[in-house]
């Protein structure tokens, strides 16, 4: 297991049966050509996947396009913000590490308040620490996020992983994926009403 802190936090490496399992095509390094968030598996917050311009919470429409200077974001083709701001971050700071003879873990922690071009984005303090633990040839990842600031905050965070079967062509791979809820979106995120 390699766990990135430099580059999102990311797991970059996973071996099962001496077979690395993550897409990740880089040597070690922070140096993050083409996309970054399409390998090993990035953490994307404070938002996961796509927002139309920004969003609305607390009574306030937040719009991350014209938000002015902070945080790089990154847009689709669309041009809307995708992936969140801390998929490549390299604020991340290892807080805990630990072994033993039934497996191993690391955690880091983003202080997100404490840095004004991600609050100049996402107007939320907010602090995550996230586990990376290893044990009985299972991965678990946890995220704690602690709300810093004075009132509440939206939490659309995801994960992406980026997993490979050695020695198997992705043409040959299907998933199948029942479905047996469908979670409906609250207003929380939706465009004000003009």
């Amino acid at each position: 297991m390699r766990i990135l802190p430099g580059l999102g936090n990311r797991a970059g490496a996973m071996k099962v049966m001496s077979h690395d399992i993550l897409w990740f095509p880089l040597d070690e390094g922070p140096s993050v050509p083409g996309k970054p968030a399409l390998y090993g598996i990035p953490f994307l917050a404070p938002w996961g996947n796509r927002l139309n311009g920004g969003f609305h919470a607390n009574g306030r429409w937040h719009d991350l396009v014209a938000a002015g200077p902070g945080a790089d974001l990154r847009l689709d083709a669309a041009g809307l913000p995708i992936h969140g701001l801390l998929y490549a971050s390299p604020l991340w700071e290892v807080v805990d590490l630990s072994a033993n003879e039934q497996g191993a873990s690391v955690t880091s922690r983003l202080n997100f308040g404490a840095h004004p071009e991600l609050l100049a984005r996402w107007p939320y303090r907010h602090i995550y620490d996230m586990t990376y633990r290893l044990a009985g040839g299972a991965l678990e990842v946890s995220t704690v996020i602690r709300n810093s600031g004075t009132e509440p905050m939206p939490i659309p965070l995801a994960s992406n992983p980026y997993f490979v079967l050695p020695g198997v062509a992705r043409d040959d791979v299907s998933v199948r994926l029942p479905a047996g809820a469908m979670w409906r979106p609250t207003s929380v995120f939706s465009p004000p009403v003009r």
